[in-house]
């Protein structure tokens, strides 16, 4: 299946709404798709190609496409534009059609993380980027980054470096962002520095804003109360209940489990999965945003329980963007694994950020707060 022919389905199956502007950027994911496709056919499929259909589909599917040690001569894409235009979900639907195996989809801040990581482990070297940079070739010549937005000085930094050792290496970037290339890292430190970045982002990838105001998210939202604004005694009960109902009637009692080696509290827990009964974990909103927690404790509790409580959100401003942070990076971590959420909070999403500095990327965490309690959310609900 092809992300156009996806994108139709879609349309079809799902009451999806038709859009003019999602249809050019799903059109834009298709050209890519089959460029991608031709030029493994140059490469691979000799004249004789009905005699090598068969082991060229299992090459495809089972095999990793060859490292292109070259300047790219397929653009890759850059999404941008509000929240809730359907970024995310196009690249999803390219990514996910896309039958080879040497690709990736990573949020950009893990991402990022890792390249850290990288520099710190590798030996002393004038110019590591290069290396980093080869190693990922090796892994990915597809890479999706989802949600570009860079606000740290020491990523901006490195990005340069990074997209121009990535870009020779033959590999091929697929980004979204909420801001258009030229915004990116508006107003920060030395960023004179982080020009080139932008001007490489500009020359290797097919820029295409999502224009309309429309918010697909918000369209389709369930009666049952997944998100509960109102913190008294009756949210306390609701939580109760779909504790009971999804773990089968599992006791209810605090207990202290072990993320990487560190203890983290819970309210009630069920692992023991059964035809009844769905794993899931109650949790306070402090104990897992007020407390020193990494983006990889996140993705581990949204690999082991299907369905996660969190208790109590209150609102945050300026004195509490650490707690913000870790709370975007938390839902970012339960929406990617797909994770049925239920939430008590004292306001409604749009109202839990009052600061200055995480205004624009905390709105991706109010659009997916909304489109998790959406009919159309796919979680692991039975």
């Amino acid at each position: 299946m092809t992300p156009e022919q996806a994108y139709q389905n879609a349309i079809k199956d799902h009451d999806f709404f038709s859009d003019p502007i999602q249809e050019q950027a799903v059109q834009l994911t298709q050209k890519l798709y089959q460029s991608l496709l031709t030029e493994v056919t140059d490469r691979q499929i000799s004249n004789s190609y009905e005699d090598n259909f068969c082991s060229y589909i299992s090459h495809l599917i089972h095999k990793k496409l060859p490292s292109a040690h070259h300047t790219p001569t397929i653009k890759g894409l850059y999404f941008w534009g509000d929240v809730g235009r359907g970024k995310t979900w196009i690249v999803d639907n390219f990514f996910k059609t896309l039958p080879f195996v040497n690709k990736r989809r990573i949020h950009f801040h893990p991402f990022m993380q890792e390249v850290h990581q990288q520099l710190k482990n590798l030996p002393k070297t004038p110019d590591p980027l290069p290396i980093i940079a080869k190693q990922m070739s090796r892994q990915s010549r597809v890479l999706c980054l989802d949600e570009f937005h860079v606000h740290d000085i020491t990523d901006a930094m490195l990005l340069a470096g990074l997209l121009k050792a990535l870009f020779s290496e033959g590999v091929i970037l697929i980004a979204t962002s909420n801001v258009s290339p030229d915004d990116l890292y508006k107003n920060g430190l030395q960023r004179d520095n982080f020009l080139p970045a932008i001007e490489l982002i500009k020359k290797y990838l097919h820029i295409f804003e999502l224009t309309n105001k429309t918010d697909y998210r918000t369209l389709y939202l369930e009666k049952e109360g997944h998100y509960l604004n109102v913190l008294n005694k009756k949210s306390d009960d609701l939580l109760l209940q779909f504790f009971l109902q999804t773990s089968h009637y599992a006791p209810v009692q605090s207990q202290s489990i072990e993320i990487n080696k560190r203890p983290i509290q819970v309210v009630a827990l069920n692992k023991v999965v059964s035809k009844d009964s769905q794993s899931i974990a109650w949790f306070e909103f402090d104990e897992l945003c007020n407390t020193h927690r990494s983006n990889s404790d996140y993705q581990i509790i949204a690999q082991q329980y299907s369905h996660i409580i969190i208790a109590h959100v209150y609102p945050m401003d300026e004195q509490k963007n650490d707690i913000a942070k870790r709370f975007m990076h938390l839902i970012d971590a339960l929406y990617d694994h797909h994770c049925s959420l239920k939430i008590s909070a004292a306001v409604e999403p749009d109202a839990l950020y009052h600061g200055r500095r995480l205004k624009m990327p905390f709105q991706r965490t109010v659009s997916r707060l909304k489109e998790m309690r959406s009919i159309l959310y796919r979680g692991k609900k039975s």
